[in-house]
C-alpha cells in the first residue's frame, strides 16, 4: 500500500527540509520520492477540464486528494509555510495532472493568488515547465490572465516552443498590456517596467538556432510594429508623468533598437509606410527629450534623469551616424562621468569645433540635425551635475571670453606649433558664441547653475599659465560681461522674455541675494552704455514690483542690498517705454507700485543740504517718469486727488486714531508725491506744489468736519493730505509760498509769511495734529475693553504725529500759524501739568503734549529749565496702577518725559555760560537727579522708549562731567562709582535697542563719550597712584570688545576709532601713556582676526559722526580692522630719539615686543610640523610677526640682547616662507639700530653646521641685505677690522654651494658672488695656483663669474638682495596692503620662493632645446595631431562606453545606489586616519583615494583644509562624498585608544623592528584604522602604543620611502582587496 501525502510530509520534514538543500536540489529529491511512492498517479495522469479558470488550488486539491491529504495541502498552502513545502505540495499535484492542467490548475491560479513567494521559489516553480509536452488550448487561455507571473509563465513556454503560434500571440499580449499598463497608470509603472526588462523583452533579444535573434523574425514582426506605433502614438510633452513614460518607452527601445536600426519600422503621423528608425523624427525627438531631463538645477529626481540621459545617448549612438554626431555623443558620455573633472576639461575644444559648424544659430525645427538646441544640452549638463567643480569648470568654458593674446595661440595651436603652456585648468582658446542661447537657458540652466557655486566652491578659478606658475580669476566678472553681452544678441521676442524671467519671483527665490545684486547691476551698467530697449508691460511691471516686495520683505536683503537693487532698477525702468497704442500705456497703480519700492527710507531728507539732484535713484526714476507720458503731471495731480478722496485703496474701516495712517497710504502717498515731483522737474507750466496743493487743499478743508463729526467722517481725507503735504515738504517742493520759493522782503530781508491761503491750511494741518494726539491719548481711546491695544503702536503714532509737526514747522520757518499753536500748546500743557493731580492718563497726554512742542522748537526760557525738569522728573504712574492701559500710559510717559527733558538740556548747557553760581549749583544738582532718575528707569523701560532715555542719560553725563570741579579723594571715589553707572547704564540701554541704524548711534555716542582723552587721562592717574582702583573706562572696553567677538567688527571698529585717538591724548609731552593700562589688550588685539561673514550678515547702519576718530588705511582687509587701529596707533607715537615718554617705552611698547614675541615662539608640536596655512595657529604667527614689524623702531638697547636671541631662535622652526619674509624683515630692521648685537649673534647662527634649509636661506637672505644689499650694516663694513667677520661669513656660506636643493644653492651662489670680491683681490683672475694665498675663494669666484648657469642666474636676478622695501612694511600701510591670500592673511612673495621661479625659468631656457630629435619629432607630431582636421571622427580625450546593463532598465533600487555610494557599493570598515600629515595635497589625495575604495571616512588635522581650492582640485570633488572628520594631533592618542575600546583594529605604516611586510599582513574582519605617519619623520614613538599592527612596504630600490599619499593607497587597495573584493 503506497504511503500517504501526510507521512511523505513528515518524513520530509524531519529528515530533508533542514536547509541543507537548495530549491533546485530539493526539487529533484520531492519528484524521486514522490514518483517512487505515486508511480501509478503519474501512470493515471488524467485531464480535469470539468474544472474551468480556477482562482485557487482548492478545487484541484477537492478532486485529487482525501481528506487526509487534503488537509495536509490546504494547511501548507494557506499558512504560509517554507517554500521546500510549498514546493513539495505543488510538485505531488503536478504528479497527478498532464502538463496542460498543471499548468491552467496549479501554476497559474497558485502564483497569482499568492503574492508572498521568494524569488527563488518562482524561479524553481517555473523550472517545472522544464517539459517537451503539449499545451493545451485552456492553458494558453489561462495565461492570458493580465499578471506580470502569466508573463513569466509564458516567457518560460516560449524559450522552448519558440515557433508555437498560440503562445506567440499570448506573449504579444502581454508586451502590448505592460507597455500600455506602465505608460497609462504611474502606480504600475515600475512594477511593468521591471517585467518588461527582466522577462519580456530578453525573449525577443535572444537568437535562434540560425542565429538570427529573434526580435526579427517574422513570427515576432506584428508585435514590433505594433510596439514601434504604440510607444510614438504618447504625446511627449512636459507633464508630471513624462519621466515615467520616457523610462517606459526607453526601456523597449534600448535593448531593441540595435537589432531594428537597419530594418523598417511603420511611420508615425498621417503617412502610411514603413521607413528605417533613424528617419523617424519621433525618435530623435524622444531621444532629445531624454537628453534634457535634469537640465537644471532646479528640476528635481537627478536619479532618474541620470538614467534617461545615458539611455538617450545610447539610443543616439546607435541611429547617429556622423563624424559629428559620435564627438557630440563622446562629449556627452564624457560629461555623465561626473567624478572624471580631468577628462570632462578635455572636451571643451571639441564643443568649440561643433558649434563653429552650426550655420544658423537659431532652430530650425528639426532634431535629426545638430543644432544649437543639441549643443545646449552639453552644456546644461556640465552646469547642472551634482558635482560643483565639474559645474565651476563648465561655466568658466562658457563664460571666458579669450584674450588677443590667447587667440593668437589658438591659432597657433591649430597650424601644428608645439603647444605653449601646460594648464590646470586650461584657458579657452574660442569665443563661446552665444547666439544659439535661449532665454529659457540662461534663466533655468546658466544663472542657477552659477548663482550655486557661491555657497559651495566659490567663484575663483585656478589657471595654469605658460611659466608653470598658478593665476586665480574670478567668474563674477567673466558672469556679468556674459549677460552684458548676451542681452545685445536678443531679438524683441526673446528680449521680452528674457527680463520677463529677470524680473520674476519664480526665478528670484531661489537666487543668493548678492548674486541678484550682481546680475541686476551688470544689465543696468550696459543698459547705462546703450540704447538698448527693455520691453516690459503692466504685466512685467507688476510682477517686478512684487518680486521686489518679496525680497525685501523676507529679511534677507538688507538695506546695503535694497539700495543697490534699487539703483539697478532705476537705471532699467529709464531704459523701459510704454507703447504708443494708449492702451498700452502703463496704469498709474503700476507707476506708483514701482515708485513705492524706492521707500522715503533709502533717502537722508532731513538733513541740511540734501539736494535731489544729487540722488542717484532719484535722477534714473526721473528719466522713466518723463518718458512714459506726454500728459504725466496731468496724470500726478488726478492720482493726488484720487489718493486723498480713497478712490486708489480699498479701505472700508473707518479711522482709528490709534493707527492713524496705514502703512499702504504712507507708502502710496510717499510714491504720488515722488511722481508729482520728478514729473514737475522737466516741465516748465507746472510745479510740484501745482500738482498737490489741490489735492492737499481739498484734504485740509474738511478738518473742522473730521474734528466735530462723530465717527470722524473726513478723518482719513485729512490724514492722506497731511501724508502729502509731509512729503512734499521733506523733498523740500512746497515750502514757502507753496510753490518751492521762499519770498524775502527786500526792505528787511526777513522771510515773508506765507500767503493767507496757505496759512489756513497750515493751521488746518496743525489743529489736526493736535487733535489726533488729543483723541489718541485720551482716556476714552486708551481705556477702550473691546479693542486692546498694544503700547508700541499708540507710541508709534504719537512719534509720527510729533514729526508731521515738527516737519511743517522746519519748512515754513516764516508761517505764524505754527509757532502760535505750538507755543500756545505748550504753554497750557506745562501749566495743566503744574498744577494738576490727574490721573495717570491725562499727565501722559500733557507730557505728550510738551514733548511735541519742545521737539518742534519751543524754548520755554532759561528760568524755566531747571523748574521744567523738575516738573516732568515727578511725573510717575499712580502706585498700585493696573489695567492695559497703565503699560500704555506708561510708555507714553516714559517716552514723552525723556524725550522732553533731551530736549531741554542741551539749552540749559548754553544758559551755563553766563549764569550765577548758585544757578550753576542748582543745575549741578539737577543733572544729579536726572542721572539718579535715569538709572532706576532703565531697567524698566520698554525697547521702544530707550532711546530719549539714552539721550538723557548721555546729555546730563556729558555736562555733569565738564562742570565738575576739583574734589575731595572721597569724592573721587564717588564720582568713579558715578561713571561706572553711567557706563552700564549706556551699555544696557544700547543693548536693548531695536533697530540696527539706532544701536549704531547710541553705539558711537557711548564710544564718543566713554573714551573721552579726558575720562583715559583721569582713569591712567588713578592706575598710576593704585593699580587696583575702580577703572569703569577699561572695563567698558573690555566689554565692548567682548561683544564684538569675531562676528561684529562694527562694534570694534567704534570702539578702537575713538580709544585710540584718547590713548594718544592731547598733551604732546605724554602721547600714548593713556594707552598703558591697556597693553594686554592692545596684545590680544594685535592677533586678533574678525570672522569673513556675508554682507547680508554685517550691521548695515553707518557711523554718522566722525569727528576726533583714528582712520586706517583703505586697502585694509575686512578681517584685520582691529588690529589696523592699533597698528595706526603705534605708528604715530614718535620714536625713541624724538620725544618718546620713557614711561610709554618701559611700561607699553618693550612688555607688548616681548609679549609677541613670546605668542609667536614655536611650540613643540609646531617646531617641527609645518602648520597650515588658515589655522589659528598660522594667524597668530603671522599677524604677531606683522606687529613686531611695526613695532620694530621701539626696539632699543634695554632688551635689544634678549630680542636677538629669540628671533634667531624662532628661526629653526619649519614655517611657512610668508611668516619668514616677516621674520627677516623684523632682524634686518632691528639691525639698523643695534648692528652688532644682531650681527654677532648672526654669525654664530649662520656658522653652525645643523641648520636647516630653511633656516640657512633665511640667514643668507639677511646677510646679503646687511653686506650687499639696501640695508647695509656697521658690522660687516668694508673697515679692515671688520674683514675678518667677511670672511667669517664667507666661509660659513660657501659649504651650502653643495646643497641639495637648488633655492638654497642659488642663494649661496649669488651671496658668495657678492660677498667674495670684499673678501680677497679678484683683480687678477687669469692664472690661479694652489700656492696663492687665497687660491680657493678666487678659484670659486671665477667659475661663479664664468660659469654659464650662474650668469644666467645673475642675469634673472640682478637686484635680488635689494627686493626687500623694509622701512614700507614697518609701517600700517605697508603691512595692510599686501596681498591677501585665501585665508585673508598677508601673501608677500617670499625671496625663496621668487628664487625657484627664477630656476625654473633657467631651467626652461637651458634645456628647450636639449631633448634628443626622436622626442621633439614626437612632440610636434602630438601638436599637429591635436589639432589637425576638422573632418577627424576621433576626439582628443579619453571615452568610455556606456553598456546597456549600466542603463539601469529596471530602474529598481536606483535612488538607494544613489545614496549609498556613487557606484552602489556599502562603504567598507575603514577609517583612514591622516591627522599627522600636514600638506594639502596628500590630504587631497587621500581623500580621493579613499572615496574611491569606499572607506567610511577620512580623519585629517583641520576641516578647514577642505575649503582650499588646492585639496578640492587634487581630490576632484570626493570631499563632498566621503566623510570627513577632525582630529587635531594633539587629541589623536586619545582618538586611538577610543576607537581601540570600540573594537577597532589599529594598524599604522611603519618601519619598526616588529613591522612585517604588507603582503603578509592578513587583516582581521573587524573595524579598522590605518594610521599615516607624518611626511619627514614618519608615526612619532607616543603613537605606536596604539598600534595593533606596523606595516611596511616591501621596496626594491635605493629611495628608502614612499610619499604618504602613495603609501596610504597601497595600503587602503590591500585592505579593499582581502575584505572587500574577495567576498
Amino acid at each position: 500500500m503506497p504511503p500517504s501525502l501526510a507521512s511523505l510530509h513528515a518524513l520530509c520534514k524531519a529528515n530533508i527540509h533542514n536547509g541543507s538543500l537548495s530549491l533546485r536540489q530539493l526539487k529533484l529529491v520531492h519528484q524521486t520520492l514522490l514518483e517512487s511512492s505515486f508511480s501509478e498517479a503519474k501512470r493515471d495522469a488524467k485531464s480535469w477540464k470539468s474544472i474551468q479558470s480556477p482562482s485557487s488550488l482548492s478545487p484541484i486539491i477537492d478532486a485529487i486528494c482525501g481528506e487526509e491529504d487534503g488537509s495536509v495541502c490546504r494547511e501548507i498552502i494557506e499558512s504560509g509555510s517554507e517554500d521546500c513545502e510549498r514546493l513539495f505540495v505543488v510538485q505531488f499535484l503536478k504528479l497527478h495532472l498532464n502538463f496542460g492542467d498543471f499548468i491552467r490548475c496549479v501554476l497559474v491560479p497558485y502564483l497569482v493568488e499568492k503574492n508572498d513567494f521568494s524569488e527563488d521559489l518562482v524561479v524553481t516553480l517555473l523550472d517545472l515547465l522544464e517539459e517537451d509536452s503539449d499545451i493545451s488550448s485552456d492553458a494558453i487561455d489561462a495565461l492570458k490572465v493580465p499578471h506580470p507571473i502569466t508573463g513569466r509563465i509564458a516567457v518560460t513556454l516560449l524559450k522552448q516552443r519558440g515557433d508555437y503560434v498560440p503562445l506567440i500571440e499570448v506573449f504579444h499580449e502581454k508586451v502590448l498590456y505592460a507597455l500600455k499598463e506602465a505608460m497609462h497608470s504611474p502606480e504600475q509603472s515600475t512594477p511593468m517596467i521591471s517585467t518588461l526588462s527582466k522577462d519580456l523583452l530578453p525573449v525577443l533579444t535572444e537568437s535562434s538556432d540560425d542565429g538570427t535573434p529573434t526580435v526579427l523574425s517574422s513570427l515576432h514582426r506584428p508585435l514590433i510594429n505594433d510596439l514601434w506605433k504604440t510607444m510614438f502614438a504618447v504625446e511627449f510633452s512636459p507633464s508630471k508623468e513624462l519621466r515615467q513614460t520616457l523610462l517606459v518607452v526607453t526601456t523597449i527601445l534600448c535593448p531593441l533598437l540595435p537589432y531594428l536600426v537597419n530594418c523598417e519600422v511603420p511611420k508615425i503621423g498621417g503617412d502610411a509606410g514603413l521607413q528605417e528608425p533613424a528617419s523617424e523624427p519621433q525618435l530623435w525627438f524622444l531621444v532629445y527629450t531624454c537628453f534634457e531631463q535634469g537640465k537644471s538645477l532646479l528640476d528635481g529626481d537627478t536619479a532618474s534623469s541620470s538614467v534617461l540621459r545615458k539611455r538617450a545617448l545610447y539610443l543616439l549612438n546607435i541611429i547617429a551616424s556622423s563624424d559629428s554626431w559620435k564627438k557630440f555623443c563622446m562629449c556627452a558620455e564624457t560629461l555623465e562621468m561626473e567624478t572624471e573633472q580631468h577628462l570632462i576639461d578635455q572636451i571643451w575644444d571639441t564643443v568649440d569645433e561643433l558649434i563653429a559648424k552650426i550655420e544658423e544659430p537659431h532652430e530650425t525645427g528639426q532634431y535629426t540635425e545638430l543644432s544649437w538646441r543639441w549643443m545646449s544640452l552639453l552644456y546644461s549638463r556640465a552646469l547642472s551635475t551634482d558635482q560643483t567643480t565639474v559645474r565651476k569648470l563648465g561655466l568658466y568654458r562658457l563664460l571666458k571670453v579669450p584674450s588677443e593674446n590667447e587667440a593668437a595661440e589658438a591659432s597657433k595651436k591649430r597650424a601644428g606649433k608645439k603647444k605653449s603652456h601646460q594648464i590646470i585648468v586650461r584657458k579657452s582658446s574660442i569665443r563661446r558664441s552665444m547666439l544659439g542661447m535661449t532665454p529659457e537657458f540662461v534663466l533655468r540652466t546658466l544663472l542657477p547653475s552659477w548663482n550655486s557655486l557661491r555657497t559651495s566652491v566659490g567663484y575663483n578659478v585656478h589657471l595654469g599659465t605658460s611659466s608653470k606658475k598658478v593665476d586665480k580669476e574670478d567668474m563674477i566678472p567673466l558672469m556679468t560681461d556674459w549677460l552684458q553681452d548676451y542681452i545685445d544678441t536678443l531679438d524683441a521676442i526673446n528680449a521680452k522674455a528674457f527680463w520677463s524671467g529677470i524680473w520674476s519671483w519664480s526665478l528670484i527665490k531661489n537666487f543668493h541675494i548678492k548674486n541678484i545684486v550682481t546680475i541686476y547691476e551688470s544689465l543696468a551698467k550696459k543698459l547705462s552704455t546703450s540704447t538698448l530697449v527693455v520691453p516690459a508691460d503692466n504685466e512685467a511691471l507688476l510682477s517686478l514690483s512684487e518680486t521686489m516686495l518679496s525680497q525685501f520683505a523676507d529679511g534677507a536683503c538688507v538695506v546695503t542690498y535694497q539700495k543697490r537693487l534699487l539703483l539697478a532698477l532705476a537705471t532699467m525702468l529709464s531704459h523701459c517705454t510704454s507703447s504708443d497704442d494708449r492702451s498700452q500705456k502703463y496704469a498709474p497703480m503700476t507707476m506708483l507700485k514701482i515708485l513705492a519700492l524706492f521707500s522715503v527710507d533709502y533717502f537722508s531728507l532731513d538733513t541740511e543740504d540734501w539736494k535731489i539732484e544729487d540722488e542717484e535713484l532719484l535722477t534714473a526714476l526721473k528719466t522713466w517718469i518723463l518718458q512714459l507720458d506726454a500728459d504725466i503731471t496731468t496724470v500726478g495731480a488726478a492720482v493726488a486727488s484720487a489718493f486723498v478722496r480713497g478712490d486708489l485703496m480699498n479701505v472700508k474701516e473707518s479711522w482709528d486714531p490709534t493707527f492713524g495712517s496705514t502703512t499702504e497710504e504712507r507708502e502710496l502717498g510717499w510714491a504720488i508725491t515722488l511722481l508729482c515731483t520728478l514729473a514737475a522737474k522737466n516741465s516748465k507750466s507746472s510745479t510740484t506744489g501745482q500738482l498737490l496743493w489741490p489735492a492737499i487743499n481739498k484734504g485740509l478743508s474738511s478738518t473742522s468736519e473730521a474734528i466735530l463729526t462723530k465717527g470722524h467722517v473726513k478723518a482719513r481725507d485729512v490724514s492722506r493730505a497731511l501724508i502729502l503735504l509731509e512729503y512734499g515738504c521733506r523733498l523740500r517742493e512746497i515750502s514757502g509760498t507753496g510753490n518751492g520759493d521762499l519770498v524775502v522782503d527786500s526792505t528787511t530781508q526777513q522771510l515773508m509769511p506765507p500767503p493767507a491761503n496757505i496759512e489756513k491750511l497750515l493751521s488746518f494741518a496743525v489743529d489736526f495734529i493736535s487733535h489726533h494726539l488729543r483723541v489718541l491719548l485720551s482716556a476714552e481711546a486708551l481705556c477702550d475693553p473691546s479693542e486692546p491695544i498694544k503700547p508700541k503702536r499708540v507710541l508709534s503714532t504719537c512719534i509720527s504725529l510729533v514729526s508731521q509737526m515738527r516737519v511743517l514747522n522746519q519748512s515754513y520757518m516764516s508761517s505764524n500759524v505754527i509757532p502760535n499753536a505750538v507755543n500756545d500748546s505748550f504753554a497750557t500743557s506745562h501749566k495743566e501739568l503744574n498744577q494738576t493731580s490727574g490721573n495717570d492718563i491725562q499727565r501722559s497726554m500733557l507730557c505728550a503734549s510738551i514733548y511735541a512742542a519742545l521737539s518742534t522748537g519751543v524754548d520755554p526760557g532759561h528760568n524755566e529749565y531747571i523748574s521744567l525738569c523738575r516738573l516732568l522728573l515727578s511725573q510717575e504712574l499712580t502706585e498700585g496702577a493696573t489695567g492695559e492701559w497703565t503699560y500704555i500710559a506708561q510708555a507714553i510717559m516714559q517716552y514723552a518725559k525723556w524725550a522732553s527733558i533731551s530736549c531741554i538740556l542741551p539749552l540749559l548747557q548754553a544758559s551755563m555760560e553766563n549764569a550765577s553760581s548758585e544757578t550753576c549749583e542748582e543745575a549741578q544738582a539737577l543733572l544729579h537727579d536726572i542721572l539718579e532718575a535715569a538709572f532706576a528707569a532703565a531697567p524698566r523701560t520698554a525697547t521702544y522708549a530707550c532711546l530719549p532715555l539714552f539721550n538723557s542719560i548721555l546729555l546730563a553725563s556729558k555736562n555733569w562731567v565738564n562742570n565738575r570741579a576739583a574734589e575731595s579723594e572721597e569724592a573721587e571715589k564717588l564720582y568713579v562709582e558715578k561713571l561706572k553707572r553711567i557706563v552700564d547704564a549706556l551699555l544696557a540701554l544700547m543693548k536693548k535697542s531695536h533697530t540696527s541704524q539706532e544701536t549704531m548711534d547710541m553705539l558711537n555716542e557711548t564710544c564718543a563719550f566713554i573714551f573721552h582723552p579726558k575720562l583715559l587721562n583721569e582713569e591712567e592717574s588713578r592706575i598710576q597712584k593704585s593699580a587696583r582702583c575702580p577703572t569703569p573706562v577699561r572695563d567698558a572696553f573690555r566689554k565692548l570688545v567682548k561683544m564684538a567677538g569675531t562676528m561684529r567688527s562694527h562694534i570694534l571698529k567704534a570702539a578702537l576709532c575713538r580709544i585710540t585717538v584718547s590713548w594718544l591724548g592731547t598733551d604732546e609731552t605724554r602721547l600714548g601713556q593713556n594707552a598703558i593700562p591697556y597693553r594686554e589688550d592692545i596684545v590680544k588685539l594685535l592677533l586678533h582676526k574678525e570672522q569673513k561673514i556675508e554682507e547680508s550678515a554685517k550691521n548695515q547702519s553707518m557711523v554718522t559722526n566722525t569727528d576726533g576718530v583714528m582712520t586706517i588705511p583703505a586697502a585694509t582687509n575686512e578681517l584685520s580692522v582691529g588690529r589696523a587701529f592699533i597698528l595706526v596707533f603705534l605708528s604715530k607715537l614718535p620714536s625713541v630719539d624724538n620725544g618718546l615718554d620713557k614711561r610709554v617705552l618701559h611700561e607699553l611698547l618693550h612688555p607688548i615686543i616681548l609679549e609677541l614675541l613670546k605668542e609667536t615662539a614655536p611650540t613643540k608640536s609646531s617646531a617641527k610640523n609645518l602648520i597650515m596655512k588658515g589655522t589659528t595657529a598660522y594667524c597668530l604667527k603671522m599677524r604677531g610677526w606683522q606687529a613686531l614689524c611695526n613695532l620694530s623702531r621701539f626696539v632699543t638697547e634695554e632688551i635689544a640682547s634678549e630680542v636677538s636671541q629669540k628671533v634667531y631662535g624662532m628661526m629653526p622652526e619649519h614655517i611657512h616662507g610668508q611668516v619668514r619674509y616677516f621674520i627677516e624683515i623684523f632682524t634686518i630692521q632691528c639691525a639698523k639700530s643695534h648692528p652688532y648685537v644682531f650681527g654677532s649673534t648672526f654669525l654664530k647662527e649662520i656658522s653652525r653646521r645643523d641648520l636647516t634649509l630653511q633656516h640657512v636661506s633665511s640667514l643668507m637672505i639677511i646677510a646679503g641685505n646687511w653686506v650687499v644689499g639696501r640695508y647695509k650694516i656697521d658690522y660687516f663694513d668694508l673697515k679692515h677690522e671688520n674683514r675678518q667677520r667677511l670672511q667669517e661669513l664667507l666661509a660659513a656660506i660657501i659649504p651650502w654651494l653643495s646643497s641639495t636643493q637648488g633655492f638654497s644653492r642659488a642663494i649661496a651662489q649669488l651671496l658668495v658672488h657678492k660677498l667674495t670680491p670684499l673678501c680677497v683681490d679678484v683683480s687678477n683672475m687669469e692664472s690661479i695656483t694652489t700656492s696663492d694665498e687665497d687660491w680657493f675663494p678666487r678659484l670659486i669666484y671665477r667659475f661663479l663669474d664664468e660659469n654659464r648657469e650662474m650668469q644666467r642666474l645673475r642675469k634673472k636676478q640682478g637686484g635680488f638682495f635689494e627686493r626687500y622695501s623694509v622701512e614700507e612694511m614697518c609701517t600700517p600701510e605697508g603691512v595692510l596692503g599686501i596681498p591677501v591670500d585665501e585665508g585673508d592673511e598677508a601673501d608677500p612673495l617670499h625671496l625663496v620662493d621668487a628664487m625657484k621661479d627664477i630656476l625654473k625659468n633657467i631651467y626652461s631656457e637651458a634645456h628647450a632645446d636639449d631633448a634628443p630629435a626622436w622626442k621633439q619629432i614626437e612632440n610636434i607630431v602630438k601638436a599637429e595631431q591635436s589639432t589637425e582636421g576638422e573632418n577627424d571622427t576621433e576626439v582628443n580625450f579619453q571615452r568610455k562606453i556606456i553598456p546597456l546593463d549600466s542603463l539601469n532598465l529596471a530602474m529598481e533600487d536606483v535612488r538607494q545606489k544613489r545614496i549609498r555610494n556613487t557606484v552602489g557599493n556599502p562603504k567598507q570598515q575603514l577609517i583612514v586616519c591622516a591627522s599627522l600629515v600636514d600638506k594639502v595635497p596628500n590630504l587631497g589625495g587621500l581623500a580621493r583615494t579613499s572615496e574611491i575604495f569606499a572607506a567610511d571616512r577620512l580623519v585629517v588635522p583641520d576641516i578647514s583644509v577642505t575649503k582650499m581650492d588646492n585639496f578640492k582640485s587634487l581630490s576632484v570633488g570626493a570631499g563632498e562624498w566621503i566623510d570627513i572628520e577632525e582630529v587635531k594631533e594633539e587629541d589623536l592618542l586619545s582618538w586611538l585608544l577610543a576607537k581601540k575600546s570600540k573594537g577597532y583594529f589599529v594598524f599604522g605604516l611603519e618601519q619598526t623592528s616588529s613591522s612585517m611586510s604588507l603582503t603578509d599582513m592578513k587583516f582581521p574582519d573587524q573595524p579598522t584604522v590605518l594610521l599615516l605617519g607624518k611626511e619627514k619623520e614618519g608615526i612619532p614613538v607616543e603613537y605606536l602604543q596604539a598600534v595593533d599592527q606596523c606595516v611596511e612596504i616591501p621596496q626594491m630600490g635605493v629611495i628608502r620611502s614612499l610619499n604618504v599619499h602613495v603609501s596610504g593607497a597601497l595600503a587602503i587597495w590591500e585592505h579593499t582587496k582581502q575584505r572587500k573584493l574577495k567576498s
